[in-house]
């Protein structure tokens, strides 16, 4: 399996938290505010980091951007946020490519979905079918 990069937009309810497993990742709090073990992340400050991770939101909720890297099969099955609502895009990246630009998602509000589980490569394919 080519590297994956996994873009996925989560929305924690007040209060609301979500376990994570270990994973090379980056974390963007959009609006809000979350506790990392014991720092507190407000709008627009980062986390990055490789070891599994328990986030709790503040008393006004979070919307975060988390990027994950995933190089094995069984990290891209494994459900990204099923405690929270998230859309993600994700793409291979071939291990000689230049940096990868993500493009911003659609629209203001998030779907209310779970994060893409296939590689747009893999969902190409299922469609042309």
């Amino acid at each position: 399996m080519s590297p994956v990069l996994r873009l996925c937009e989560d929305v924690l309810s007040n209060g609301g938290a979500m376990e994570l497993p270990a994973l090379p990742r980056m974390i963007f709090v959009m609006h809000g505010s979350i506790m990392v073990g014991d720092r507190i992340l407000r709008d627009e400050e980062t986390f990055g980091g490789e070891g599994a991770v328990l986030l709790k939101a503040g008393s006004a909720g979070a919307m975060l951007w988390r990027w994950e890297f995933m190089t094995h099969e069984a990290d891209f099955g494994r459900d990204p946020a099923s405690a929270v609502s998230s859309k993600a895009a994700s793409a291979s990246i071939p291990t000689a490519a230049p940096p990868l630009t993500v493009p911003a998602a659609r629209g203001t509000r998030p779907a209310r979905t779970a994060c893409s589980r296939k590689p747009r490569s893999a969902r190409r394919a299922s469609s042309a079918s």
